[in-house]
């Protein structure tokens, strides 16, 4: 028999990842002055709502940071609080994978383990304000039973 909660896992990684990414496409989109809209709850046109713009702060680099809200593009740095308990920021961009999308379910099951660790952790670095200095780590997700070479 299948083992169903390994296959559920990593189709809830896929999922989460497709869904950073398409994120990160409405983010870039506004960024270059195009038309941007969350995906729709349902499939009636009149379910999508535009992404709106946020007005975060800025670090000396130009990155925006602050605590992602609902509904509007989120930040370049996300706040977060690292396994040392100390406050800083993880990047969007290592909570979301590649920019490109998957040419098939395999190639994204390959994405997701690769960005697992040996016990099947998204483990990314947590930062300062300042996007460079490094103060922690943040345990982003897991997968059960989906460690590299399973």
């Amino acid at each position: 028999m299948p083992n169903i909660s390994k296959r559920r896992s990593l189709t809830m990684i896929a999922i989460a990842g497709a869904t950073g990414v398409a994120c990160g496409m409405g983010a870039w989109a506004l960024a270059s002055g195009d038309s941007v809209t969350a995906a729709p709850a349902a499939t009636s046109q009149a379910a999508q709502q535009p992404l709106a713009p946020a007005d975060y702060p800025t670090n000396a680099s130009g990155d925006t940071l602050g605590e992602q809200r609902l509904g509007t593009v989120p930040p370049t740095l996300i706040a977060a609080t690292a396994d040392n308990g100390k406050r800083g920021y993880i990047y969007r961009s290592d909570l979301e994978g590649p920019a490109e999308p998957a040419a098939s379910p395999e190639e994204a099951a390959r994405r997701t383990r690769d960005l697992l660790d040996d016990k099947g952790q998204l483990i990314v670095p947590v930062y300062a304000a300042d996007g460079k200095t490094r103060i922690g780590t943040f345990l982003a997700g897991w997968a059960e039973s989906a460690q590299k070479g399973d």
